[in-house]
């Protein structure tokens, strides 16, 4: 009989990320397809709540290994303390975010596992020989699918690949503390600064609105902010010219070398087209794109092209909306 798919739930100081309902989805979808049981392990220093609060969110039984050494990251002991969490249960798949720290430990874990690993997931397909994950390769030019021939396979999920899991009612919690030997670092923390807060979370936002290169100048990227302010929970974000330039920080760019994002609406500004860039917005509900070039490669991923200057066109919306 085949193992279950596994879930590493990736939280901060037991605040759960969003990523993690999104594997839930994924796992879920892969589940109708592979009939196995999906399992969910989380780790850190007491968390038994928010375990708790995971496994009634999501309906999904969860194995818990608390230790005052796993209050922080590290990729040292989570690669072997999930390493022997994993050879008890032998799952069919493990399914991590594609984060910073999901990246960091996935590849590891896969080689003391002797499992497959795939990364950089954003969509999957059951076939009749197996299942097939595609990924961007070529800095986004082509999708690869890949079909893993080993019993276990750790994935990593493009954050915004998957709509995240809502229950409609709270189930009951399935909570299982283990019994795991964590062993001392073998280096010392000196210290940790949290990063500087930019708003909303772009894997979080419904509505985001991009900047590109065409916006021109860096003042124009007022005109952005005013936009995105028409709309409720909504962030701005940038192409990488616009990151590179440093015009917005890293945390704010969508594409293959930044975030994958999945927004009911993104309103693209100024922004060309580039195949980098679109693989970053492909989940986004609805687009609406303005650009002065009628012949810019965006508009053939837009549900809306407005052909226009955005230092015309936004002004002008901006000026309807306030007299609704």
């Amino acid at each position: 009989m085949k193992g279950p798919i596994t879930i590493i739930v990736e939280h901060v100081r037991g605040v759960v990320r969003p990523a993690a309902y999104e594997l839930v989805t994924l796992a879920g979808k892969m589940q109708s397809a592979c009939r196995v049981d999906i399992r969910a392990v989380i780790l850190g220093d007491d968390i038994g709540g928010c375990a708790e609060k995971f496994s009634a969110d999501c309906g999904v039984p969860v194995a818990v290994v608390s230790d005052s050494r796993l209050r922080d990251y590290s990729a040292e002991l989570y690669t072997a303390v999930l390493a022997d969490v994993l050879k008890r249960m032998e799952p069919s798949f493990v399914c991590v975010p594609h984060s910073s720290q999901g990246a960091d430990f996935a590849s590891g874990l896969a080689l003391r596992l002797g499992a497959a690993c795939i990364t950089g997931v954003e969509g999957y397909h059951a076939a009749e020989d197996g299942m097939l994950f595609y990924r961007p390769i070529f800095g986004g030019k082509i999708r690869a699918a890949i079909r893993p021939k080993a019993a276990t396979t750790v994935l990593t999920l493009q954050p915004g690949s998957c709509r995240p899991h809502t229950a409609d009612a709270a189930a009951d919690a399935q909570v299982d503390t283990l019994d795991v030997a964590v062993a001392d670092r073998r280096w010392g923390e000196l210290t940790t600064r949290p990063a500087e807060k930019t708003g909303v979370d772009l894997t979080e936002a419904k509505v985001l609105v991009a900047a590109g290169r065409g916006i021109g100048e860096e003042e124009n990227l007022e005109l952005v902010r005013r936009l995105a302010e028409q709309f409720p929970q909504s962030a701005i974000c940038g192409s990488r010219p616009i990151i590179d330039a440093g015009w917005m920080p890293y945390s704010r760019q969508v594409g293959v070398t930044g975030a994958t994002v999945s927004p009911e609406l993104y309103v693209a500004c100024g922004i060309s087209g580039a195949v980098q860039h679109l693989s970053g917005m492909r989940g986004a509900g609805f687009v609406v794109s303005v650009n002065s070039d009628p012949g810019a490669a965006i508009f053939n991923a837009s549900d809306i092209c407005i052909v226009e200057d955005l230092k015309v066109f936004i002004p002008q919306f901006i000026q309807l909306v306030d007299e609704q």
